[in-house]
């Protein structure tokens, strides 16, 4: 990167309270604007290699991925570089914009039984750990699912829409290239409500059911398979969240067992 502009450079410091720090870099590079991902530390280094991993063993031709130019590793730095993408965050209220990733990213293969996906190990873990989990786990036994990418992360903060329409993801660091379909969905639904929101786990519950009941929601979840098991496969969605140490699943997935049971 000797070809910096000087001068062009910008960079946005991520949350300083993130186990593993991060920073975004813009620069004007060999006659374009590039951004570069960086984050600090062994473990950082080891993160950044992870996500351009992920990246590039997506299948080939997915709208909404992004175009690694190169990855760096600079001492205890591990660095990204992606070309700029002139975009705002996607609107929450405009579910078509992001339904579109989500239906691009199904992929061409048979419904798989749910406890053949990698997500089953850390939702069966969970259910068995939690008063009232088991009835809910032996119905997930037998769910099939039409394997789909899973980004890990699919937040309105993470999707950027150009004037044009044009999609892309970021933040891959918990993606996966098979995966549980509509797990994604109820991230985002959930992860909004939740943090800008700012609804209790009661409220989230009761929102983000009525929104999966209906389109266009209902009609992405029919084709991966969700169909009339969608209160198990929220239940089965906030277990794997729990699983995965993300913050506030476990409030949210306990409304959900006591009113699947009371039901």
């Amino acid at each position: 990167m000797t070809n910096v502009e000087t001068g062009s450079v910008g960079v946005l410091l991520g949350n300083p309270n993130h186990k593993v720090q991060r920073a975004i870099a813009s620069y004007w590079n060999e006659g374009r604007f590039e951004v570069a991902k960086m984050a600090f530390g062994s473990e950082g280094v080891d993160l950044i290699d992870g996500e351009a991993a992920t990246i590039q063993n997506l299948p080939k031709g997915l709208v909404g991925i992004p175009e690694i130019l190169g990855t760096q590793n600079l001492g205890e730095v591990g660095m990204m570089r992606l070309p700029y993408f002139r975009g705002r965050c996607v609107n929450p209220n405009e579910p078509q914009a992001y339904l579109t990733l989500l239906d691009q990213w199904v992929l061409g293969e048979a419904p798989c039984l749910l406890n053949t996906f990698p997500e089953w190990e850390k939702i069966r873990d969970v259910l068995s750990s939690r008063p009232r989990g088991d009835e809910v786990f032996n119905r997930l036994n037998k769910i099939k699912l039409t394997p789909s990418v899973r980004h890990g992360d699919f937040a309105p903060w993470n999707l950027l829409r150009n004037a044009k329409g044009d999609m892309l993801a970021l933040d891959w660091e918990w993606g996966v290239p098979w995966g549980v379909p509509g797990f994604d969905l109820v991230h985002f639904l959930s992860q909004d409500l939740r943090l800008v929101q700012r609804l209790s786990p009661e409220e989230i519950v009761d929102e983000v059911e009525t929104a999966l009941g209906k389109d266009p929601y209902q009609a992405y979840l029919k084709r991966v398979g969700w169909g009339d098991a969608r209160r198990e496969l929220f239940i089965a969605a906030m277990a794997f969240s729990l699983g995965s140490n993300l913050e506030g699943s476990g409030p949210i997935l306990d409304r959900l067992l006591t009113a699947s049971l009371d039901h």
